[in-house]
């Protein structure tokens, strides 16, 4: 479920490749927008202005959900397949040998007999290159195990999501009957917002491994970043 593209294994210049970092930055993520959401809370406390604090957290959850770690295009591949219109709605774009693999034999170039080797090695050039779209690689396009991936995170995310809610709620009734404070409703919204969003992102970047350990050396070269 992780992208083949070494740039968009990147993120603000960091290198995803490595799990451990993967989780770092998942970690870091959801932490940085906590920590968001209560500061625009106190600000806007007792202030008078709910909407404007509602629109402040709105924007927040809509960045972190669409840029950054989680965004569209990004570490992990979509989930589903864009609607492309235009000049390059039937093309697609090799970027390394693994993609030409896949494009010209239907296969990673570590699967491939030496003769399919030697011929991908003689077609393949350094850079980004377009083709017209075939059966054998269409990159936005899941395989059965990134289905099996997908399905399985999403899976996970939901039940979370259910054990969060079946928790708040018991939390807010409790707070109820005890006549205490409890979270504000429109951080909580929020919250549940993003993690609805993000969580199968999340669970897929903090469980693939790295991408490059089953890869050969001729394909382990590929993964570094292309200068244009």
């Amino acid at each position: 479920m992780l992208t083949s593209d070494p740039k968009r294994l990147s993120v603000f210049g960091i290198d995803l490749h490595s799990r451990t970092r993967r989780r770092v930055a998942v970690v870091l993520t959801y932490l940085g927008y906590l920590a968001a959401i209560i500061a625009i809370g106190t600000a806007f406390d007792g202030k008078g202005h709910p909407w404007i604090e509602y629109a402040s957290m709105a924007v927040l959850t809509a960045i972190v959900t669409t840029r950054g770690l989680f965004r569209n295009n990004g570490p992990v591949k979509r989930t589903d397949e864009p609607n492309r219109t235009g000049a390059f709605k039937d093309q697609v774009i090799l970027r390394n040998l693994y993609d030409w693999s896949k494009y010209h034999c239907g296969d990673a170039f570590a699967a491939l007999t030496r003769e399919q080797q030697h011929h991908i090695l003689l077609k393949y050039k350094v850079g980004n290159y377009l083709f017209p779209k075939n059966d054998r690689y269409n990159p936005d396009k899941l395989d059965e195990r990134e289905l099996t991936e997908r399905n399985r995170a999403s899976t996970r995310a939901l039940q979370l999501l259910t054990t969060w809610f079946a928790y708040m709620s018991g939390m807010m009734i409790a707070h109820e009957a005890n006549h205490t404070p409890h979270q504000d409703l429109p951080s909580l919204f929020m919250e549940m917002t993003l993690a609805a969003a993000t969580l199968p992102k999340a669970i897929i970047l903090w469980t693939e491994p790295d991408p490059r350990e089953a890869l050969e050396p001729d394909e382990l070269s590929t993964f570094e970043p292309i200068a244009h």
